[in-house]
Protein backbone atom coordinates (compact mmCIF):
# COMPACT_ATOMS: atom_id res chain seq x y z
CA UNK A 1 0.00 0.00 0.00
CA UNK A 2 2.89 2.67 1.26
CA UNK A 3 4.14 2.15 -2.28
CA UNK A 4 1.04 2.74 -4.43
CA UNK A 5 1.13 5.72 -2.86
CA UNK A 6 4.16 6.79 -3.41
CA UNK A 7 4.00 5.43 -6.80
CA UNK A 8 0.65 7.75 -6.95
CA UNK A 9 2.34 10.62 -5.24
CA UNK A 10 5.07 10.46 -7.94
CA UNK A 11 2.81 10.88 -11.10
CA UNK A 12 0.90 13.85 -9.12
CA UNK A 13 4.11 15.16 -8.81
CA UNK A 14 4.96 14.88 -12.57
CA UNK A 15 2.40 16.37 -13.91
CA UNK A 16 2.92 19.66 -11.30
CA UNK A 17 6.56 19.63 -13.07
CA UNK A 18 5.33 19.30 -16.29
CA UNK A 19 2.69 22.16 -15.53
CA UNK A 20 5.59 24.14 -13.97
CA UNK A 21 7.69 24.02 -16.68
CA UNK A 22 4.98 25.10 -18.99
CA UNK A 23 3.97 28.23 -16.61
CA UNK A 24 8.27 29.28 -16.69
CA UNK A 25 8.10 29.10 -20.58
CA UNK A 26 5.23 31.51 -20.89
CA UNK A 27 6.58 33.61 -18.95
CA UNK A 28 9.54 34.00 -19.98
CA UNK A 29 8.26 34.28 -23.45
CA UNK A 30 6.10 36.91 -22.23
CA UNK A 31 8.83 38.56 -20.49
CA UNK A 32 10.72 38.76 -23.51
CA UNK A 33 8.89 40.78 -25.65
CA UNK A 34 9.08 44.40 -25.85
CA UNK A 35 5.87 46.52 -25.77
CA UNK A 36 6.93 49.62 -27.74
CA UNK A 37 5.91 52.53 -25.21
CA UNK A 38 5.29 56.01 -26.88
CA UNK A 39 7.87 58.42 -25.23
CA UNK A 40 6.35 61.57 -23.52
CA UNK A 41 8.28 64.35 -24.33
CA UNK A 42 6.05 67.07 -22.72
CA UNK A 43 7.58 66.91 -19.52
CA UNK A 44 10.97 68.28 -21.29
CA UNK A 45 8.90 70.98 -22.93
CA UNK A 46 7.73 72.19 -20.12
CA UNK A 47 10.79 72.03 -17.75
CA UNK A 48 12.35 73.99 -20.31
CA UNK A 49 9.39 76.77 -20.35
CA UNK A 50 9.63 76.61 -16.57
CA UNK A 51 13.37 77.09 -16.53
CA UNK A 52 13.08 79.88 -19.29
CA UNK A 53 10.56 81.55 -17.08
CA UNK A 54 12.92 81.67 -13.83
CA UNK A 55 15.60 83.06 -15.50
CA UNK A 56 13.90 86.15 -16.89
CA UNK A 57 12.44 86.48 -13.88
CA UNK A 58 15.52 86.52 -11.80
CA UNK A 59 17.14 89.13 -14.50
CA UNK A 60 14.35 91.37 -14.09
CA UNK A 61 14.80 91.33 -10.44
CA UNK A 62 18.55 92.04 -11.26
CA UNK A 63 17.92 94.46 -13.84
CA UNK A 64 15.27 96.29 -11.45
CA UNK A 65 18.09 96.33 -8.61
CA UNK A 66 20.96 97.63 -10.76
CA UNK A 67 18.37 100.78 -12.11
CA UNK A 68 17.62 101.60 -8.42
CA UNK A 69 21.47 101.29 -6.98
CA UNK A 70 22.18 103.83 -10.07
CA UNK A 71 18.98 106.04 -9.29
CA UNK A 72 20.38 106.23 -5.72
CA UNK A 73 24.04 107.49 -7.20
CA UNK A 74 21.95 110.18 -8.45
CA UNK A 75 20.16 110.99 -5.98
CA UNK A 76 17.12 110.40 -7.57
CA UNK A 77 13.67 109.18 -6.03
CA UNK A 78 14.39 105.10 -4.84
CA UNK A 79 11.84 103.15 -3.29
CA UNK A 80 12.64 99.70 -0.99
CA UNK A 81 10.29 97.68 -0.45
CA UNK A 82 12.49 95.53 1.95
CA UNK A 83 16.18 96.09 3.54
CA UNK A 84 17.29 93.32 1.23
CA UNK A 85 16.09 95.03 -1.76
CA UNK A 86 18.54 98.39 -0.26
CA UNK A 87 21.40 95.97 1.05
CA UNK A 88 21.55 93.80 -2.95
CA UNK A 89 21.60 97.88 -4.42
CA UNK A 90 24.61 98.68 -2.58
CA UNK A 91 22.15 101.45 -0.81
CA UNK A 92 21.76 100.17 2.82
CA UNK A 93 22.38 101.82 5.59
CA UNK A 94 20.40 104.58 4.04
CA UNK A 95 20.15 107.97 6.30
CA UNK A 96 16.72 109.79 7.03
CA UNK A 97 16.58 112.39 4.06
CA UNK A 98 18.47 110.45 1.72
CA UNK A 99 16.90 109.30 -1.08
CA UNK A 100 15.29 105.84 -0.35
CA UNK A 101 14.72 105.80 3.39
CA UNK A 102 11.33 105.40 4.26
CA UNK A 103 9.52 104.84 8.13
CA UNK A 104 9.06 101.17 7.83
CA UNK A 105 12.79 100.64 6.97
CA UNK A 106 14.05 101.91 10.28
CA UNK A 107 13.65 99.14 12.84
CA UNK A 108 14.64 101.13 15.54
CA UNK A 109 13.36 105.08 14.52
CA UNK A 110 16.99 106.16 14.69
CA UNK A 111 17.18 108.13 11.30
CA UNK A 112 19.43 104.76 9.74
CA UNK A 113 17.68 102.24 7.72
CA UNK A 114 18.51 99.10 6.61
CA UNK A 115 21.05 99.11 9.23
CA UNK A 116 23.19 95.36 10.16
CA UNK A 117 22.50 95.75 13.76
CA UNK A 118 19.59 97.82 15.03
CA UNK A 119 19.81 99.04 18.44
Amino acid sequence: MVDFQKSKWRAGNAEADRRAQQLKQQFKTVSQTRIPVKKNRSGFFWGWIIVSLALGAVAIAFYDIEQKRIAADEGKFVYFRTCKEALMAGAAPILRGQPGYDWWLDADNDGIACEPFPN
